[in-house]
């Protein structure tokens, strides 16, 4: 690996742990559906280059007025599917969304447990 390639990689782990960025999206994406870097370049259709591109693209809210105009504008930057990253931005959303309701579910669920026995 280059010295060019190192910066890159660092930049995308640096910019996937920030929500602001496609990279975490990204990121996310390949944990729920464990697929790998190189997976994720064929489903998004792109290079080396341009996945780094794309990695460090701010994410377009996806209730914003201008949503599908942003990702057009990302994907033509970036010569990708606007569709497939539509698609990954949704799919972490849905289950980031799932994922928050079993987390306040099982709280709720260790207060009333909590109380409970502190009732006896």
């Amino acid at each position: 690996m280059n010295k060019r390639t190192h910066y890159k990689e660092l930049l995308i782990k640096k910019a996937s742990l920030n929500r602001e960025y496609l990279a975490s999206y990204i990121e996310r994406y390949m944990q729920f559906e464990n697929i790998d870097k190189e997976n994720i370049k064929l489903l998004l259709g792109c290079s080396e280059d341009n996945y780094f591109k794309l990695c460090v693209c701010l994410a377009p809210e996806l209730e914003a007025e201008d949503f599908k105009e942003r990702i057009d504008k990302i994907a033509a930057a970036t010569s990708t599917s606007s569709l497939s990253i539509i698609r990954i931005l949704k799919r972490v959303d849905m289950l980031q969304s799932i994922g928050d309701s079993d987390v306040m579910l099982m709280a709720a669920r260790m207060k009333e447990s909590k109380n409970e026995r502190d009732d006896e």
